[in-house]
């Protein structure tokens, strides 16, 4: 049996973020900061030589506002502006990217998650395996028999397994994990003040009488009825326009 294909998606903003705060202030003959690119283009590397994928695409954000800003005004609104350095290499680490000959992805009104979500779910309708690099625990629920998420600044591979070793869960219960649990690194608070206990239940017990806590939308995957435990989740979304 011939071996699929591998698509690799890479977390393009994550990774010059962890480059950025990971690498010394390293800077060129001008005087510009360089160190985050330095450490960036060190991660894309890695990935191409030892994961040696058939085909790969680094997906980024855009500065404007997405849809989950629209449904609710305070997501992120506590992070603090963007180190200048660090906004300065941002494009770069963009042009970098296509300059090797590596497909950016970017579209505006939604966040490199949900690109990655779109873009893995094209790619196993296309019959192709999927590696997703990132570090965000998020894209941990997009893991199934034929997507794996490494997070390599860990070294760990999640495939459902590993994923159920972290959380005690399986990666189709982590939707109602997290709504529960709340997430403030997005500003995003739990369902009450025993969210964290409402969520550790998840792990020994599962659903309540094996019920799913939420109804899938049409276009948001993971999405809930209104004033259900998904208003306060915001998970990936695999299905952004054809356009990207």
């Amino acid at each position: 049996m011939t071996p699929r294909k591998i698509l690799c998606l890479i977390d393009g903003d994550g990774y010059i973020h962890r480059a950025f705060h990971g690498m010394p202030p390293l800077t060129n003959s001008k005087g510009e900061p360089v160190g985050a690119l330095f450490g960036f283009a060190k991660m894309l590397m890695k990935v191409l030589k030892e994961r040696r994928p058939d085909c790969l695409a680094v997906c980024f954000d855009t500065p404007k506002p997405t849809f989950r800003h629209e449904k609710f005004k305070a997501y992120k609104a506590h992070r603090p502006d963007i180190d200048d350095a660090l906004k300065f290499q941002l494009p770069l680490a963009k042009e970098m990217a296509a300059l090797w000959g590596l497909p950016v992805a970017r579209l505006e009104g939604w966040e490199a998650d949900d690109l990655l979500a779109t873009l893995a779910a094209r790619g196993v309708q296309e019959g192709m395996d999927v590696l997703l690099v990132s570090g965000d625990k998020d894209i941990l629920q997009l893991v199934d028999d034929r997507v794996t998420v490494l997070n390599e600044s860990k070294g760990i591979l999640f495939d459902a397994e590993e994923v159920r070793k972290k959380y005690g869960l399986m990666p189709s219960q982590l939707v109602d994990y997290f709504a529960l649990m709340g997430d403030s690194s997005d500003n995003i608070p739990d369902l009450s003040k025993s969210g964290q206990d409402q969520a550790r239940l998840e792990r020994p017990f599962g659903r309540p009488s094996g019920r799913r806590l939420h109804e899938p939308g049409p276009r948001h995957v993971g999405s809930r009825r209104s004033g259900g435990v998904g208003s306060r989740s915001m998970p990936p979304v695999r299905s952004a326009p054809g356009s990207l």
